[in-house]
């Protein structure tokens, strides 16, 4: 079996830690920060770039079943917040 690459290890291990356990609470939607991701996975260098594109790629959306991803600010930083809208928000008004 090929050994995954940082971004597919990166993508696997926020939808198993993150996504999925949202997913069975029945969020709508869960976010991240970048540093946390670098911290947890144990990356010892800047890897924050690949954190963010790994998480922001099409790929990432169609893989999971996201239906958006959100990313606050637009930078490749520690503090960049990536949110996974996991499900369509259903407003109901009583008339």
């Amino acid at each position: 079996m090929a050994e995954l690459k940082d971004a597919d290890r990166i993508r696997e291990f926020v939808y198993q830690n993150y996504i999925s356990p949202a997913k069975e609470k029945g969020l709508s939607e869960v976010s991240v920060l970048a540093r946390e991701i670098h911290d947890r996975m144990g990356f010892t260098k800047n890897n924050y770039p690949n954190i963010c594109g790994a998480l922001t790629r099409p790929l990432m959306k169609k893989k999971y079943e996201l239906k958006n991803i959100k990313r606050e600010p637009p930078s490749n930083g520690p503090n960049v917040k990536i949110t996974f809208v996991l499900k369509d928000i259903v407003i109901i008004e009583e008339t």
